[in-house]
């Protein structure tokens, strides 16, 4: 017996420190015994009356696709992906709709604590995110259904990109109203760091037997250390490179408070009866405003595109064809650079799961039977790593 606890013991100090919280039918999204559970659902409440965390890692990687979405079971155990001839492209386009995001969130947490006072949990965390979120249009992977057949039309208007990392402070605070019934939410003020996005009105391509033409109308804003030399007028910039910055000014850069914002969380579980809780949260609910450090690129025009006309075998031949190409693109578009402030919206997340309680003796108590879900407003695939060290204060 007494070896059976140490290995129960073992294996739950091991899954701690690795900290996954997995989705599957086993996992540890109520994983009480630690304090980051809040960050999932602010209504979660750690066992302990009180914790300090120490600087942690956390990663989130998202896709509205799954596995079985792109690589497809033709029967008999064999997969096909996009290149084969007896992919169904429809299939694919039942799961991404006009386009499919893709989502990547890091998580810097560099100071936390909390404690309990009767019903009520307090606690405040800092910390420094960034994440990465791309829209991909449908009609770019259908070129590998059917090419560019003429006559066609190719709405590429979904493609979008956003990159943000930012300080965040997160006051929290829940409640057990009753014995079924506890909700919460996390206040976070925000400070931008760096950002960045796309707006882009139209990005069309239309094929005929003669040319292609191309139509693009859009914007590209910025927030960052970058030095933007301007072309002639009209024309794209000359270049764009970073500012050369000494220790102490990035010092100064990544310390200071700039491009205020706001986001919410806001959570509840149910205890419906001792083998079933029922959890909800909505996460990342808010903006940043930037006005710091400010660039931004419009973009408006039509390219007509007639071939080429080069020696297949000279590759110096194909190589000038394809920066001859660049170099129009430059021109013909009509370019326009800025200074314009913008807000960006943070990735919001609502995170669901019906909960049974597990069997499994203490330590391994908090790790429950658990069907999960989050997601951001669609279908995803979620791959969680964390590394979460904390110090705690067990209850009485």
């Amino acid at each position: 017996m007494m070896y059976r606890k140490l290995l129960y013991s073992a294996l739950g100090l091991f899954i701690m420190a690795a900290g996954l919280k997995a989705q599957s039918p086993m996992g540890l999204y109520y994983m009480e015994t630690i304090p980051q559970v809040s960050h999932l659902n602010p209504a979660m409440q750690p066992r302990a009356n009180g914790f300090f965390a120490l600087p942690n890692v956390n990663q989130l990687f998202q896709s509205d696709v799954a596995f079985s979405d792109v690589f497809q079971d033709v029967g008999g155990g064999e997969w096909v992906d996009p290149r084969s001839r007896r992919y169904d492209f429809a299939q694919l386009y039942k799961a991404t709709g006009d386009a499919f995001n893709i989502n990547e969130q890091v998580d810097v947490g560099l100071l936390g604590f909390g404690f309990r006072s009767g019903r009520d949990y307090f606690s405040f965390a800092l910390s420094v995110k960034g994440a990465v979120n791309m829209g991909t249009p449908y009609d770019l992977l259908k070129i590998g259904e059917n090419g560019f057949p003429a006559g066609s039309k190719f709405d590429f208007s979904t493609l979008r990109t956003k990159t943000i990392t930012y300080k965040e402070i997160s006051l929290g605070y829940s409640r057990e109203w009753n014995e079924y019934l506890t909700v919460g939410v996390n206040v976070k003020p925000l400070f931008g760091m760096v950002g960045m996005q796309s707006d882009i009105n139209r990005f069309e391509l239309h094929t005929s037997r003669q040319q292609y033409d191309l139509f693009v109308d859009g914007h590209i804003y910025s927030s960052a250390p970058l030095e933007v030399v301007e072309g002639a007028p009209g024309d794209f910039p000359e270049s764009v490179e970073g500012k050369e910055m000494s220790d102490s000014d990035w010092s100064s850069y990544l310390s200071s408070f700039k491009n205020p914002g706001i986001a919410l969380d806001m959570g509840a579980v149910y205890a419906l009866n001792d083998q079933w809780e029922f959890s909800a949260a909505l996460n990342n609910l808010g903006f940043i405003k930037w006005t710091e450090d400010l660039n931004s690129l419009s973009f408006d025009g039509t390219y007509s595109f007639k071939g080429l006309e080069v020696d297949g075998s000279n590759k110096d031949d194909l190589d000038a064809a394809v920066e001859a190409i660049g170099d129009s693109l430059k021109t013909v578009i009509n370019y326009g650079v800025g200074q314009e402030s913008f807000s960006m919206g943070l990735i919001p997340a609502y995170t669901w799961a019906p909960v049974t309680t597990s069997t499994m003796p203490y330590p391994l108590a908090f790790c429950r039977e658990v069907s999960s879900r989050r997601t951001t407003f669609g279908r995803i695939l979620t791959c969680p790593p964390t590394y979460n060290p904390t110090a705690l204060w067990p209850s009485m």
